[in-house]
């Protein structure tokens, strides 16, 4: 995606349009206790059943 490095628009401390510079946020870490993860990780979780033997020799 090409987005401009700078673009004009209204400065309200200038009381004119100016040049204003523009910057890329990436998002930060993602919190490993928040709700949507605490689902996610309930929904994908290992059962660890023992699964029975019969031996029938």
């Amino acid at each position: 995606m090409n987005i401009p490095k700078s673009v004009k628009t209204y400065c309200k401390k200038c009381k004119k349009h100016t040049e204003h510079r523009l910057k890329t946020f990436k998002p930060g870490a993602a919190r490993a206790m928040s709700k949507g993860q605490r689902k996610h990780l309930k929904k994908t979780k290992q059962l660890w059943r023992k699964v029975q033997v019969s031996n029938q020799a």
